[in-house]
C-alpha cells in the first residue's frame, strides 16, 4: 500500500512537471505566433511603402521627361531667336548711312 502511494505521488509529480512543460511550450508558441503576426504586418507595411515609392519614382520620371522636353523646346526657341536677331541686325545694317 505504501509503495502504491509512493508511486502515485511520483506520477503526480511527473504529471505536474509535464503539465508545466506543456504550459511553457504554449506560452512560447503564443509568443512565436505574436512575433510572426508582427513580421507579417511589417512585411505588408513595407510592401505598401515600396509600392508608394515606385509610384513616386514613376511620377518623378514623368516630370523629368517633361522637363527635358521643355528644355529642348527652350533651346530650340533660343536658337530661333538668335537666328532672328541675326536677321534683324543684318536688316538694320542695311539702313545705316
Amino acid at each position: 500500500m505504501e509503495s502504491t502511494k509512493h508511486r502515485c505521488k511520483l506520477y503526480e509529480e511527473q504529471t505536474s512537471g509535464v503539465t508545466n512543460s506543456l504550459d511553457s511550450m504554449m506560452t512560447f508558441t503564443d509568443e512565436i505566433n505574436e512575433l510572426v503576426a508582427q513580421i507579417a504586418s511589417s512585411a505588408r507595411e513595407q510592401s505598401t511603402v515600396s509600392e508608394e515609392i515606385n509610384k513616386n519614382m514613376v511620377t518623378i520620371q514623368d516630370m523629368v521627361r517633361t522637363l527635358v522636353h521643355n528644355g529642348e523646346l527652350a533651346t530650340q526657341n533660343a536658337n530661333d531667336l538668335k537666328g532672328r536677331n541675326q536677321e534683324l541686325l543684318t536688316t538694320v545694317e542695311q539702313f545705316k548711312v
